[in-house]
């Protein structure tokens, strides 16, 4: 995993008390992984990129610069 400038990582909550980053995956500057999220194996998350609290990406998956996740409970 490479983790770059500024890159902020919240670990995990009561709901399911892990934050998980898998292997070989990088995370450019100023991304934002919240609470309760999984990252899968080999992903990029360009500059800026938002994750909210339980989002859930998949392996091999490239998520482009300041593109913002959110979940939605009701």
């Amino acid at each position: 995993m490479t983790i770059r400038e500024f890159v902020t990582i919240n670990r995990g909550t009561k709901a399911s008390y892990e934050t998980v980053i898998g292997d070989n995956t990088l995370l450019m500057a100023y991304v934002h992984i919240a609470h309760d999220c999984i990252v899968g194996n080999n992903c990029v998350l360009a500059n800026a990129a938002t994750l909210g609290g339980h989002i859930v990406i998949d392996d091999w998956a490239i998520i482009g610069g300041m593109v913002g996740f959110t979940s939605l409970f009701i």
